[in-house]
């Protein structure tokens, strides 16, 4: 899938514009005259760096007419103003049939953050202890930014198998991904009350896993399913609340593995 800023559109299309105007002054001289060589070296710069523009957006059509008139500027000795005027009006209808045929998506200006993920979305320290799950923090945050809020969704609950899965390593306890939350939650409490409180710093362990267990907890409630399966569908707004959740608890988990 192709990723651009949409300012290069409009950029590109200016530039064409002012090309454009340049040449509609040379409608003044003899439209039959051939074009000069001083004419042909300067069209000729200015058609190569509309093609890396175009080719940097995969507008085809619009690189393929460009390589046809720089052919016509290299080996037509007898070509005229009025062919070259021509031939560069085309490459605008080339490029607004082009536009036409494509289909764009313009992503929410508050959910870019999302997809580009110029950090890692759940941290470095989320990133270090679980490599596993990296596909799938960058596949939620992208989907959640393109608005696939229900495959967000999908990609956070592998997420949560494997943060559950170190989880019930660490606390010596199986976890089966298809008990519900409220058992997951039990078996993750009674697991924690039976950890020591002496001395002060096991006490002070309890207590980090106490805080986990709650943040475990905001994850149950957004979810809003029994089990971590994906229900029928979720909206945006509970999609982001879930991948917020789920940040914070593997955060959190991490700070404990």
């Amino acid at each position: 899938m192709l990723r651009f800023y949409a300012n290069k559109y409009v950029s590109l299309s200016r530039r064409l514009e002012a090309v454009l105007s340049r040449s509609d002054t040379q409608r003044l001289v003899d439209l039959n005259t051939s074009v000069s060589e001083e004419d042909r070296k300067v069209w000729g710069a200015s058609l190569a760096s509309f093609k890396k523009g175009f080719e940097e957006l995969s507008l085809g059509f619009c690189v393929l007419h460009i390589d046809g008139t720089v052919r016509l500027l290299n080996t037509k000795d007898d070509l005229t103003y009025r062919e070259l005027h021509a031939a560069l009006r085309e490459l605008q209808s080339r490029l607004e049939h082009e536009l036409s045929i494509n289909v764009y998506f313009q992503l929410n200006s508050e959910r870019i953050k999302y997809y580009e993920q110029e950090q890692p979305l759940f941290g470095q320290t989320v990133s270090d202890k679980f490599p596993s799950a990296l596909y799938d923090i960058v596949e939620a945050g992208r989907c959640l930014a393109t608005e696939r809020s229900t495959a967000c969704v999908f990609h956070l609950m592998r997420i949560m198998e494997a943060g559950l899965k170190a989880l019930a390593k660490k606390l010596t306890l199986s976890i089966d991904p298809d008990w519900t939350w409220q058992k997951i939650l039990n078996e993750v409490n009674a697991a924690i009350n039976r950890m020591p409180e002496k001395p002060p710093k096991k006490k002070r362990l309890k207590e980090s896993f106490a805080s986990m267990s709650a943040h475990l907890s905001s994850v149950k409630m957004a979810w809003r399913n029994p089990t971590m399966h994906v229900r029928g569908k979720y909206a945006m707004e509970e999609a982001e609340a879930i991948l917020n959740n789920v940040r914070i608890f593997i955060q959190h988990l991490c700070v404990l593995l």
